[in-house]
């Protein structure tokens, strides 16, 4: 409980602007609930989805998941303070990881279970839990294809 409560003080201490701080962290521990989303997430997965072998973790196959919502206009506030929760819990020695995909799930039927205020929806949840295998993970080699460096840079001197 303490490393959670350290890992939301550094959402709720992310960068926003205006200092709006247009978000909030809805904690979900309860392992049977956990199960019951992953269930309900399995029944819309495409076929060819389900029971793929090596599938990347998603709702429900970590202990601990933090959803995070915000208004309409808090995007971008609601990004850096994902960020934030994510890079606070791998510094603690945790695995995590963002997902998005169960987002409409949560908003269409569990907003009041997970107390989120009626004027926010659910735009991203943090998935954290213990690797099993550090050995050869890091944020190059664990991250899907990306662009090339050159694609996605611009240098200006």
């Amino acid at each position: 409980d303490e490393d959670i409560n350290k890992i939301l003080n550094a959402g709720i201490n992310a960068t926003s602007g205006m200092n709006k701080q247009d978000w909030y962290f809805s904690v979900i521990k309860n392992s049977n609930f956990m199960k019951e989303l992953k269930e309900k997430m399995s029944e819309n997965m495409p076929p060819q989805m389900k029971n793929v072998e090596n599938a990347k973790a998603q709702l429900g196959d970590s202990p601990l998941a933090i959803v995070v919502s915000c208004g309409d206009n808090g995007n971008f506030d609601a990004g850096l303070a994902t960020e934030n929760l994510f890079n606070y819990a791998v510094l603690s020695g945790y695995g995590a990881k963002i997902v998005a995909s169960p987002c409409k799930l949560l908003n269409d039927n569990y907003k009041e279970k997970l107390n989120i205020p009626s004027n926010m929806n659910a735009v991203a949840v943090v998935l954290i839990g213990k690797v099993k295998d550090i050995s050869n993970v890091d944020g190059i080699t664990s991250a899907t294809t990306r662009k090339p460096f050159d694609e996605v840079v611009s240098i200006i001197d």
